[in-house]
């Protein structure tokens, strides 16, 4: 089992994550709670459309960031990553700790910083 090595202001580390989430939206108010009773709330919804949620964390520091973005794009990976190395401009590296999804790439950051308006083949 590898371990981590100590944190330096220097050297940072961050376990990243993302998850889609509905939105949803109640049909009735709820009834008030009173003595013996909770909140009550009806079942039934409406649905609000959806988003994405990006959280990044440094558990060993007590530290998490989250974003919240209407989709799951590419570059909105790449300007989270941007907000991470904002938190931490002091920092010599940070190593992120993520899944291997697509848009997980330097061509993500390339899109968004280097050539934004270049259209895809």
């Amino acid at each position: 089992m590898s371990t981590v090595g100590p944190m330096t202001k220097a050297i940072r580390w961050s376990a990243w994550t993302e998850t889609p989430r509905q939105l949803i939206r109640q049909v009735r108010e709820p009834l008030e709670a009173v003595p013996g009773h909770p909140e009550r709330e009806d079942y039934e919804y409406e649905r609000a459309g959806t988003c994405n949620v990006f959280v990044a964390c440094e558990p060993l520091a007590g530290w998490r960031i989250a974003k919240v973005t209407e989709y799951k794009r590419r570059q909105d990976w790449a300007l989270f990553l941007q907000d991470i190395a904002e938190a931490w401009s002091g920092a010599e590296r940070i190593t992120l700790v993520m899944d291997n999804l697509n848009t997980h790439s330097a061509a993500s950051l390339y899109e968004t910083f280097i050539c934004p308006g270049r259209p895809r083949r």
